[in-house]
């Protein structure tokens, strides 16, 4: 991925995930019931949840004396320079080098959201960047047992230059549990002038937002062949309702067809089409109700469009489809991406990879695919054949076609032309989306669609609209794209086939981001991969941050992962469930990078690719993963266990910052330690031991 961050947001009213045994049903129990009786189901006697409000315990929030907030440089309380006459608190910062804020800690519900505001006053608040928001307002969160392990947030559009009085407002809560929020009152980075802030507020108005979306099968199908549905569901769910449940009515070409009332477990809502009523193939409409049974309760509604087919869609020896494991399919067979982000694709780059345990591309360029300098639909046709001959997949890149993105149509295509595909960028991204699924979904070589590449929230929903066109256009490949925002994760599920996610965790010898890194991980598990049938690929760090930024580089001393580095971070995306691994990136490993040559750096890879090679019998088994708990006394430790079709096992683990745990595994005495890093202490337990970053892969031993 590259260094730079960039509903209908889903019609959607949040639901944290809510352990419930599976078989926990509430009445009527669909299970049991026929689609007939499911549709006599009523919501007479329902009503709306009325959220119990508490304190969000907010104090001073008027600053007509000192308390609550830590002043540091540049605060103080003025006093009758406030909104209203009385006290205000003034920032005033001359050096746009400094960074400073004022915050206080939280008491938030996480089953309701809140409105925050705040009174500002600005004078000559200027930057270089004229898109940083001024003085302004966030909430932020916080891991509960590490205060500087950032959590994500939520930032209000604040004011700038010299304004009088104005009142700003925005929608914050709890995304997730086991956080701490704090509300901050700050000037954006870089910025310099003077800020009032006065009359701060929160307050709950109303339950949470309800997201709900379709993990599998893949495309917002429903399948009529007796498969299943898998549904994610985050938000919305109080804290003191025990029986969350999701009433699904389905509606088909203007007629109610059926219904069925649904337990909503850990996160998750299981159903059959045939639970729905007598549904035909075509476009279904669902209307979602989120229930508590017990107390006539309406916790939240939603909607969603689907398309029942009839079977398994056609497929030819080269289309790529998501079964009901989660696992890449193409052609009908299992197929673990084993990938490099690129720009391009060149003769050498394929003669390299061909020997090579790699056996996918995703690159940037790809709307300027050529061996030769002529560009155009030809050229990236033959291109796409060269690689089927070589046994390369290509994930086709239109992740630069978005309205609004990066200057579009002036954005990041390169190299620079006026025609995409022989097509003008003028007609739209829509267009141009058409015409290049429609000329190359036929090309052998096309494993997937990129459509995003670390794109903000407020692009859900052109995403969404993407991933609609191009599966109606499209039904032999799935659509991919990768997010680094990972409290929004939920939010972008209707946006994928096939999910993603990146973060690139190593800067030098004394620090890194790896707590951050397996947060991102356990939210990837929860929102999508649990319980171990989610289709994921993931992007993983192969390469020197500091490339991008030379004074950065230097500051912080950065540097490029080593081998038992990205070997580790590979292990660690394995252990969340993630079945397909793409590495950022080839151009970059061309580099000269911390001394070391792209041959020592591409042999390092090879052997990284080898290792996920040998492990794809068992990451791509039927059996799920089983994730496994493992308490450390030293560091942090993950692992799994992961059973293979004809008996094969695998324990994966992977721990940083000096890990060093015991792990108990029953009934597999004979485990051989692939790395080093794991004894053997009885017949059912090992140690697990490591410096810094590291990690073992344990086998059955002959």
């Amino acid at each position: 991925m590259n260094t730079f961050h960039t509903a209908t947001l889903l019609l959607c009213l949040l639901l944290l995930p809510l352990v419930q045994p599976p078989s926990a049903r509430c009445e009527p129990d669909p299970g049991s019931a026929s689609p007939d009786a499911a549709k006599a189901f009523s919501l007479e006697g329902y009503t709306p949840y009325t959220p119990r409000m508490g304190s969000t315990g907010i104090a001073n929030t008027t600053f007509e004396v000192p308390g609550a907030w830590a002043l540091g440089e540049g605060f103080k309380i003025a006093a009758g320079e406030g909104q209203s006459g009385r006290g205000a608190l003034c920032y005033e910062r001359s050096d746009p080098g400094k960074y400073g804020f004022t915050s206080q800690r939280l008491k938030l519900e996480p089953a309701l959201k809140y409105k925050v505001g705040v009174w500002i006053r600005t004078e000559g608040v200027t930057g270089p960047d004229p898109n940083e928001t001024g003085a302004t307002i966030a909430v932020e969160f916080t891991d509960s047992s590490d205060p500087n392990a950032y959590r994500g947030g939520d930032y209000a559009t604040g004011v700038r230059g010299t304004q009088g009085w104005t009142h700003i407002t925005m929608i914050t809560g709890l995304r997730e549990a086991n956080v701490t929020p704090s509300i901050r009152l700050y000037m954006r980075p870089g910025m310099t002038g003077r800020a009032w802030f006065d009359g701060v507020t929160i307050e709950p108005v109303g339950i949470a937002d309800w997201t709900v979306y379709q993990i599998l099968p893949e495309m917002q199908r429903l399948p009529l062949d007796g498969g299943s549905v898998l549904l994610g569901s985050e938000g919305g769910i109080p804290k003191e309702v025990a029986d969350a449940s999701c009433l699904i009515e389905a509606e088909q070409g203007g007629k109610t067809k059926g219904s069925v009332l649904l337990p909503v477990a850990s996160g998750r809502i299981s159903f059959k089409p045939s639970d729905l009523g007598a549904i035909e193939p075509g476009p279904v409409n669902m209307k979602l109700t989120m229930l508590s049974p017990s107390t006539k309760a309406i916790l939240g509604k939603n909607y969603m469009e689907a398309t029942a087919v009839a079977g398994k869609s056609a497929t030819d020896s080269s289309a790529c489809t998501i079964d009901e494991h989660g696992r890449t399919l193409v052609g009908g067979k299992p197929y673990m991406p084993i990938g490099l982000f690129n720009l391009g694709i060149t003769p050498a780059d394929l003669a390299r990879l061909k020997d090579s345990p790699f056996n996918t591309v995703m690159p940037y360029h790809s709307f300027f695919l050529s061996s030769t300098r002529e560009y155009g639909l030809g050229s990236v046709c033959e291109v796409l054949d060269e690689c089927q001959k070589n046994g390369i997949k290509v994930v086709y890149s239109l992740k630069d076609l978005h309205e609004n993105y990066f200057g579009y149509p002036d954005g990041y295509f390169s190299p620079k032309q006026d025609r995409i595909l022989g097509e003008d960028p003028g007609k739209g991204s829509d267009h141009l989306v058409r015409h290049a699924v429609n000329s190359l979904k036929d090309k052998p070589a096309i494993l997937a669609w990129y459509t995003g590449d670390e794109m903000e929230l407020k692009f859900a929903s052109q995403l969404d609209a993407r991933r609609r066109l191009i599966n109606t256009l499209d039904s032999n490949h799935p659509v991919w794209a990768v997010f680094t925002h990972v409290t929004d994760l939920a939010r972008f599920g209707s946006a994928v086939d096939v999910m993603g996610i990146d973060r690139y965790p190593i800067f030098n010898d004394s620090s890194n981001d790896l707590p951050n890194m397996k947060f991102y991980l356990d939210q990837l598990w929860r929102v999508w991969n649990a319980p171990g049938t989610g289709p994921s690929w993931a992007v993983i760090q192969a390469h020197d941050t500091g490339i991008y930024d030379a004074n950065l580089k230097k500051s912080m001393n950065l540097r490029a992962p080593t081998e038992e580095e990205i070997r580790s971070l590979a292990i660690m995306h394995a252990i969340a469930g993630v079945r397909g691994f793409f590495f950022y990136s080839y151009f970059d490993l061309q580099r000269q990078v911390d001394g070391k040559s792209f041959g020592e750096r591409w042999e390092m890879m090879v052997r990284i690719g080898a290792m996920l090679k040998a492990l794809e019998p068992l990451i791509m088994s039927t059996t799920p993963i089983q994730p496994l708990r493992i308490p450390s006394t030293e560091g942090t430790v993950c692992g799994a266990l992961l059973r293979g079709e004809n008996g094969e096992v695998a324990v994966l683990l992977s721990g940083y910052n000096g890990p060093r745990a015991k792990v108990k595994i029953s009934g597999l005495p004979k485990l051989h330690s692939q790395y080093g890093c794991t004894t053997k202490v009885s017949d059912d337990e090992y140690l697990f031991t490591g410096k810094g970053f590291c990690s073992d892969i344990l086998t059955i031993s002959e």
